[in-house]
């Protein structure tokens, strides 16, 4: 079977896996990022403007979350879905299920088998585990967060084969989205060094290494912003009971099993 085929089954079972959650209503931080929120009721540059100099939830108090891509595109949906919650939910499975597509091309870039990069994405995509960040429209930072590391991933695997500055610069463009998406995605310039330099068959050049540290640095800066211009409330006000150090260091391995 074709790639083009098994990515129009990993398109269908995607909508029809999470079908069930479009006619549920809004819950939760739903009411606040969407029904409340005043700054996705119109497209326009003082409002775009709010939305990238706040906080996620600055109109109803303050927080530490910095989501602007998440807000724009609650923008984006209030255009063509108003106030119904099912339409919101769609585009979240949409976005679920690209980044199933994602994983099964880069599987298939790695792997060079596609039955077996269609198993690893179709695992993925019904696997119980996203249905918080799917069915949850207030979830959406996850998996738009994942969406553009999935997209960065991508053209640093082309960059690998290419060394050409149009991937480099897609890679990072998709990266610098990410951060805008979710904060946790910093962590992926880490991943990609150690993932791909420790490849016996890539030979570190000059071009990787300044395609590195620029990656490196932008991550940098987006961590001295968040602390800095960007930081709108202690981290203290975003959780409660906060786990210690020790009990997460005991709880990561069980997770990565």
């Amino acid at each position: 079977m074709n790639k083009l085929k098994l990515i129009a089954i990993l398109f269908l079972v995607g909508f029809a896996v999470y079908a069930n959650s479009i006619p549920n209503s809004f819950v939760w931080d739903d009411n606040n990022l969407i029904v409340n929120n005043p700054d996705i009721k119109e497209i326009t540059p003082g409002n775009i403007k709010k939305i990238f100099t706040n906080d996620l939830v600055y109109f109803v108090e303050r927080s530490n979350f910095y989501r602007p891509l998440q807000s724009i595109s609650y923008m984006l949906d209030y255009r063509i879905w108003g106030d119904t919650p099912g339409g919101y939910r769609r585009t979240n499975i949409l976005f679920h299920t690209i980044n199933g597509i994602l994983i099964f091309i880069i599987l298939s870039i790695l792997l060079r088998n596609n039955l077996a990069s269609f198993f690893g994405a179709l695992f993925f995509i019904i696997h119980p585990v996203n249905t918080s960040a799917v069915s949850y429209i207030a979830g959406r930072a996850d998996i738009l967060g994942l969406m553009f590391i999935l997209f960065s991933w991508l053209f640093v695997l082309k960059f690998k084969d290419s060394k050409t500055f149009l991937n480099a610069f897609l890679a990072l463009f998709a990266f610098i989205l990410a951060l805008l998406s979710k904060e946790v995605c910093v962590i992926f310039p880490i991943f990609a060094f150690i993932f791909l330099f420790g490849t016996q068959d890539w030979k570190i050049n000059k071009k990787d290494k300044r395609f590195f540290l620029v990656f490196n640095m932008t991550g940098l800066l987006y961590l001295i912003s968040r602390l800095t211009v960007l930081k709108f409330a202690p981290l203290a006000t975003q959780a409660v009971n906060i786990p210690s150090l020790y009990r997460r260091l005991l709880t990561v391995p069980s997770l990565v099993l």
